[in-house]
């Protein structure tokens, strides 16, 4: 038996195409370190009851062939209970990854559930061993400076420089972001992106700073006429299909409707094998340290 085990921690998505971003790591990660047992955990309840509702039913055989989606999905389990069911197998060292993008809110609640983990004493307490991975954009308070993480993010996504080049068009990517835990972490990216690519790149969050509101004023004052419109999210899910190019009072809306041309590309972070092997590099780094 393998004595330690990596567990993937996503938000998780109800969509299955969606999932496409998520599952991605999660192959990647499986496949190069083939080694070491790798386990899918979602930490949204309503998103791991729709999944598992659907385990063992017509359903699910039919999204799995139609998504090529993986039934180990349909059983997903939330972090205490993927931890506790380490513990129960006699695995006790254990690498947590998140797939989020940046020290947020989310990343903060992982953080707090493995510290209470760690914390109760037991007779088996002193074998536990559990590490916290850094998200996308990096982590406070890391040994790693996370804009070390975030240039590393920049360099991955000079491919979404050249099509905008190709396009005459500004790139404008569209984070989830967050009202309650607002950090500078998009802003930074953004500055980052500029410096390395010129005035060409723009952030902006469905939720919290910086507004997508703005983005008409900004793009028009930089001069450009033309989007390539992407969300800055792991998976491109519900609220990339609804907030970002939906029909309604989405942001590819708020733009077209300011005479900007918009070509939108629905595609999560987490299928661009680049960004993929961020955290597969995330992993495989914790791995060798310990």
């Amino acid at each position: 038996m393998n004595n330690k085990e990596i567990i993937l921690a996503a938000f998780g998505t109800t969509d299955p195409e969606g999932i496409k971003g998520v599952l991605n790591v999660y192959h990647k990660i499986k496949e190069n370190i083939a080694s070491v047992n790798t386990k899918l955990s979602f930490t949204a309840d309503f998103i791991r009851r729709k999944w598992n509702k659907l385990s063992g039913t017509e359903e699910q055989i039919k999204m799995q062939k139609l998504y090529h989606l993986p039934p180990e999905l349909f059983m997903v389990k939330g972090l205490i209970h993927q931890i506790g069911d380490c513990f129960d197998r006699g695995v006790y060292e254990l690498v947590v990854q998140p797939l989020h993008i940046f020290h947020g809110e989310e990343y903060e609640g992982i953080k707090s559930i493995i510290d209470h983990i760690i914390a109760i004493k037991d007779k088996n307490s002193h074998k536990r061993k559990i590490t916290l991975g850094r998200p996308l954009l990096g982590a406070n308070s890391s040994k790693t400076p996370y804009v070390d993480d975030i240039l590393k993010v920049v360099k991955m996504l000079e491919q979404d420089i050249t099509l905008a080049k190709s396009k005459d068009a500004c790139l404008v990517y569209i984070g989830h972001g967050n009202e309650n835990f607002s950090t500078g972490a998009y802003v930074e990216t953004e500055y980052y992106m500029q410096k390395e690519y010129g005035n060409m790149v723009y952030f902006a969050n469905v939720e919290g700073f910086p507004f997508y509101n703005d983005l008409p004023n900004r793009i028009k004052k930089g001069g450009h006429k033309k989007v390539i419109l992407k969300p800055f999210m792991l998976v491109a899910g519900e609220h990339a299909k609804n907030d970002i190019f939906g029909e309604d009072d989405s942001v590819s809306n708020l733009l077209t409707s300011s005479g900007i041309e918009v070509t939108p590309i629905c595609q999560g972070l987490g299928e661009m094998d680049d960004i993929a092997n961020i955290f597969l590099e995330r992993v495989k780094d914790i791995l060798d340290e310990s």
